[in-house]
């Protein structure tokens, strides 16, 4: 009966609820989930709560919420989210913990509230104007480059507000409003505006790259689009149509096939270069990609942050990139937070990429004298040099495989995770050991070095083995000296992977 019970509430709540796994795949949704949102129950079912991400919220943001999560058992917030035909919205959220008899965390079940339409029938509506009326908005610039050209490739304009009294605000905090409101034209055009002059200052000054603009679907379908797209071209004649980059975002754009499309092919025929955004979040196929004109995919930053851990999302930012070069498309990584990530991007053949491994956005008349002093990291150069096939990106999964397999070494020393000393305690059961002794055996045996492999990999799996042998003991310290012993080994494994990968590469390098 208290099953009936939960099912006739879950179904019939006004609130939207998203059930999720420990692995935080989805599971259920309910009818008022499925009306917020425009996702039909079996196009979220599976996947990721990532689905909805509206790209407004940083990797901090996300980590003190889940931490709230694993700690407190709940967080309670607000928190941006994109609708399937990627409008943004407000949302209050519930987020709990539920755990099974063992304490372990057996679902993950969020309760939204919208809150959209409440404010914007609130005087916050009234703040932006005024804040349009004051001067108040501004652009960043963050930059976009091309490593394997050793080029900075384009700018992205990010609105800012610089409040009166509560300081710079960042897009986050007030474009969800703009955007499903009748402000969404006047903000976007106020957006291309200050993009042009400040494109038209770089180019006086010498600076020869894109400005990327967002255009909100609202703003893009409004029916006058190209009327002031026109207007821009004709007021800024220093400034070639090809220079100016319009960034409109997948989900929104295959939402809207019909509508997008004949607006996107005019401005095409005035010279307008068109990115899709956020790629990897809508439903992308391929039938939609070759309907869609745009010269450039960017892949979502979801995918790119953990790429150096996380093999499926280094496996769909290599199908992406490869699916973009098949249709003759550029493609850029956005979220490059690390040295190691560019590395990794660079070696599978993603060489344009944005993120605050390159820089944070900055004010525009920081940009020119950023641009004259920046070079690409050697590091990335050299990966831009060597060739992988996809039958050798494998090697490069393996080394992700057994990053990922200490780190989880890791968090059971340090207490963040269970203790389960199996089946991965074995060299031949974990990942990495399946690919040596299997795929890589196979392909690498013939190339010096590669045995040399075996004797490291069974003496991190020999420390391993002595770690869970302490902690079972209760003896937490020793574990965390034995631990720094098996990173030193790991090091030495990956050396030893860097080296066969460098035999595999080099000899197709040009």
């Amino acid at each position: 009966m208290d099953i009936l019970l939960a099912e006739t509430i879950i179904e019939k709540t006004s609130e939207s609820i998203m059930v999720t796994d420990a692995n935080a795949c989805i599971v259920r949704v309910n009818p008022s989930f499925c009306e917020t949102t425009g996702y039909l129950p079996e196009e979220v079912i599976g996947k990721t709560p990532r689905i909805l991400s509206s790209g407004k919220h940083d990797t901090l943001f996300y980590e003190a919420m889940w931490d709230s999560v694993q700690q407190n058992g709940f967080w309670n917030g607000e928190i941006c989210n994109r609708k399937k035909n990627g409008e943004l919205y407000l949302q209050r959220i519930s987020i709990s913990a539920v755990r099974n008899h063992k304490g372990e965390i057996f679902w993950y079940v969020a309760n939204f509230t919208k809150i959209d339409k409440e404010i914007a029938q609130s005087p916050q509506i009234d703040r932006i104007m005024e804040g349009i009326a004051n001067g108040e908005f501004l652009l960043h610039y963050q930059p976009q480059v091309d490593i394997s050209r050793g080029m900075v490739i384009g700018m992205e304009a990010l609105i800012r507000w610089q409040h009166p009294e509560e300081g710079l605000l960042f897009p986050g905090s007030f474009m969800p409003l703009v955007e499903n409101s009748d402000l969404a034209t006047p903000v976007g055009k106020f957006v291309m505006h200050s993009a042009l002059v400040q494109a038209r200052l770089w180019r006086s000054q010498g600076l020869d790259f894109r400005v990327g603009i967002n255009i909100s679907p609202r703003h893009l379908e409004n029916g006058h689009f190209i009327e002031d797209l026109i207007a821009c071209l004709q007021h800024f004649p220093e400034v070639p149509p090809d220079m100016i980059d319009l960034e409109i975002v997948e989900s929104a754009a295959l939402e809207n096939l019909d509508k997008v499309v004949p607006v996107m092919e005019e401005a095409l025929r005035l010279g307008i270069r068109f990115t899709l955004d956020d790629f990897g979040t809508g439903h992308s196929s391929l039938t939609y990609l070759q309907k869609l004109p745009a010269k450039t995919i960017k892949i979502d930053q979801s995918f790119v942050r953990n790429i150096h851990e996380n093999i499926n999302d280094l496996a769909l930012v290599e199908a992406i990139t490869s699916l973009s070069n098949t249709f003759q498309r550029e493609v850029t990584a956005e979220g490059v937070e690390s040295l190691q990530t560019g590395t990794i991007l660079a070696q599978i053949g993603c060489h344009q990429m944005q993120g605050y491994a390159i820089s944070r956005p900055m004010p525009a008349d920081k940009v020119a004298s950023w641009v004259r002093g920046w070079s690409p990291d050697p590091l990335w150069q050299k990966a831009t040099r060597t060739i992988w096939t996809r039958e050798d990106l494998t090697l490069l999964y393996a080394q992700i495989d057994h990053r990922r397999w200490v780190e989880e070494v890791r968090q059971m020393v340090e207490g963040s995770s269970k203790i389960d000393p199996e089946p991965e305690m074995e060299t031949g059961e974990c990942r990495f050991g399946k690919w040596y002794y299997h795929s890589g055996k196979s392909r690498y045996s013939h190339l010096g070095g590669f045995f040399e492999i075996e004797p490291i990999h069974d003496r991190i799996h020999a420390s391993s083995r002595r770690i869970f042998k302490r902690l079972s003991e209760g003896n937490t310290t020793l574990a965390k000296v034995e631990f720094q012993r098996l990173l030193g080994i790991s090091d030495l494994l990956h050396e030893k992977l860097d080296n066969l990968a460098r035999q595999v590469t080099e000899k197709r390098a040009f």
